[in-house]
C-alpha cells in the first residue's frame, strides 16, 4: 500500500456517514471564531434519489484535493483539530473503519438539544443496500453505528440488521436507541455479545424526562434498560445529558436512585453536555463531576466524560474541592475527589499504565501537568488493538495488554466511548478499583 504526505484525517480517509438524504465525511463538530462546523455534506440530494459508493470516494478526493490546494482554498473542513499533516493510503487503497447509519430522522421523542435532523420525520431517499453492494473493502475493525432518528422506528430495521450484519461480520457495533420500544433483534445482539447499545436519559423525575426528551415514558425507558443490560450490563451505555433544565441535584440524585431500583448500576455511563453550546457553565460542571462521585458511591465504576465536558473538568482541575466546598456540596464527595488525587500520589511510587492510542489519549497526554512537570512518567503504553502493538505513540512503544502487571501497576484509561468495557475488562481480569485511575485527575 503507497503512502503520501498530506493533510487528512481518519474520517475522511476510513469512515462513511448517511444520513437521510445525504452522505457525510465526519460526524465531528467544532467552533471556528465561535461558529460551530462540522458534519462535512459529501452527497446532497433534492429528492429520492441512487448514491453509489464509487460517487462517495469520488467526492472524497475532490475534497481532499481542495484541502491539500496550495490556493489555501477554504473548506468545510477548514480549522477542524482532527486533520493531521502525515503519511495517508490512496483513498481507494483504504479499507472501511466506520459505517455510520442514520438514514432517516424518524423518531418517537424530540430531545431539547436535538434538530429536525433526527426528528424531522424523513424517510430515507435512497437505497441503503444498493449503496452498501459498491463496498469492496472492509477492514477487520469495522466499526458500524446505527442511529437516525430512532432506529427500531424503522418497519425494516429488522431486516436491515441482520443483512448487514450478515455482509459485514462487523468487529464493534453500536445502536444508538432511545429505548421506547424495545426490540428483541437487538436483545439477541447484545446477548451474544455482538452488538451494544446507548441511551440518553437526561433526568431524574418523570417531569424533567418529558421536558428534556420530549415524550412520557421514563419508567419503560428504564425497565427496557432493565431487560436489555439483564444478561450482559458491559454492552449497555447510559447518558446523562446535562442541559438547562437537569443540572441539579434535585434531578442528579433521583437519576441515580432509579438506576439502582432498576438493576442498571452495572452498566456503563457516559456523562455529556448539550453539544449546541461551545461552552459548559461551571456550575454544570460541578453536577457533573457531582455524578461521578455519586456513582462511584454505589460502586459503579464504569463512568466516563464525552470531550466536551472532559475538557471543562480538566480546566477546572485543582479547583474542584475548593469549588465543592464553596457550593456546600457532600463532604463525602470530596473525600472521594481527594482519594482519587492520593491514588495518583500512590502511583507515582509505582508504575502508571496508560490504556489507549487514539485522540483521547494525544490530549491527555499534552494536557496533563503532571506529566509536563514529569512529576509523573508512564511506564507503559497499551492497546486492546493488536495492530497497534510495537507502533510508536508519542514517543512510547505500544504494547498489549499483558504487559500491565496487576500486582503493582496502576492504569489511566484514555478513552470516552469505550471506558466502561475497557473498565469491565480490567476488573474482570482480577485488577484492583483501587489501581484504577479517574482519568481526568492525570
Amino acid at each position: 500500500m503507497m503512502k503520501h504526505t498530506t493533510k487528512s484525517c481518519i474520517h475522511l480517509q476510513r469512515s462513511i456517514y448517511l444520513a437521510p438524504d445525504e452522505v457525510r465525511a465526519c460526524c465531528q463538530r467544532f467552533f471556528v471564531d465561535g461558529v460551530m462546523k462540522g458534519d462535512v455534506v459529501l452527497i446532497k440530494l433534492d429528492g429520492p434519489g441512487k448514491i453509489s459508493y464509487e460517487e462517495v470516494l469520488s467526492k472524497k478526493q475532490t475534497l481532499l484535493s481542495r484541502i491539500n490546494s496550495d490556493r489555501g482554498d477554504d473548506t468545510p473542513c477548514s480549522g477542524c483539530p482532527h486533520l493531521v499533516t502525515q503519511e495517508w493510503p490512496p483513498l481507494e487503497e483504504e479499507s472501511l473503519g466506520t459505517l455510520s447509519i442514520e438514514n432517516h430522522s424518524l423518531c418517537n421523542m424530540k430531545c431539547s438539544y436535538c434538530s429536525e435532523r433526527y426528528y424531522g420525520g424523513v424517510e430515507p431517499q435512497y437505497e441503503l443496500t444498493a449503496l452498501l453492494d459498491g463496498v469492496e473493502r472492509v477492514g477487520d475493525d469495522l466499526h458500524i453505528a446505527w442511529g437516525g432518528g430512532e432506529p427500531t422506528a424503522r418497519k425494516d430495521f429488522d431486516r436491515l440488521f441482520r443483512g448487514i450484519n450478515r455482509k459485514f461480520s462487523p468487529n464493534s457495533q453500536i445502536i444508538f436507541t432511545n429505548a421506547l420500544k424495545y426490540s428483541p433483534v437487538i436483545q439477541q445482539a447484545l446477548d451474544r455479545g455482538e452488538a451494544a447499545i446507548t441511551t440518553s436519559i437526561d433526568a431524574g423525575t418523570e417531569s424533567t424526562f418529558q421536558k428534556v426528551r420530549g415524550s412520557k415514558g421514563m419508567d419503560k425507558v428504564l425497565r427496557h434498560l432493565q431487560k436489555y443490560a439483564s444478561k450482559r450490563p458491559d454492552r449497555v451505555t447510559i447518558k446523562y445529558i446535562f442541559t438547562a433544565e437537569n443540572y441539579s441535584l434535585d434531578e442528579v440524585e433521583p437519576f441515580v436512585e432509579n438506576l439502582q431500583a432498576h438493576e442498571l448500576l452495572a452498566c456503563n455511563f457516559l456523562i455529556s453536555a448539550d453539544f449546541t453550546s461551545e461552552t459548559v457553565d461551571q456550575q454544570v460542571v460541578l453536577s457533573v463531576i457531582q455524578l461521578f462521585f455519586l456513582l462511584y458511591q454505589k460502586k459503579s465504576y464504569f463512568v466516563s466524560f464525552d470531550d466536551h465536558v472532559y475538557y471543562r473538568v480538566r480546566e477546572i482541575g485543582a479547583e474542584i474541592a475548593l469549588l465543592f466546598e464553596q457550593n456546600g456540596l457532600s463532604r463525602e464527595q470530596i473525600a472521594l475527589y481527594e482519594n482519587a488525587r492520593d491514588q495518583l500520589s500512590r502511583a507515582q511510587q509505582g508504575h502508571i499504565v496508560l490504556w489507549g492510542t487514539g485522540e483521547f489519549s494525544t490530549y491527555l497526554l499534552r494536557s496533563s501537568k503532571a506529566i509536563q512537570r514529569q512529576k509523573i512518567t508512564l511506564s507503559h503504553v497499551v492497546d486492546g488493538a493488536p495492530e497497534k502493538w510495537g507502533t510508536a505513540f508519542m514517543g512510547y512503544r505500544v504494547e498489549s495488554p499483558e504487559a500491565i502487571d496487576y500486582e503493582s501497576d496502576y492504569v489511566v484509561v484514555a478513552s470516552s466511548n469505550y471506558y466502561g468495557e475497557i473498565v469491565h475488562r480490567l476488573l474482570s481480569e482480577g485488577l484492583s478499583i483501587e489501581r484504577i485511575i479517574p482519568n481526568f485527575i492525570l
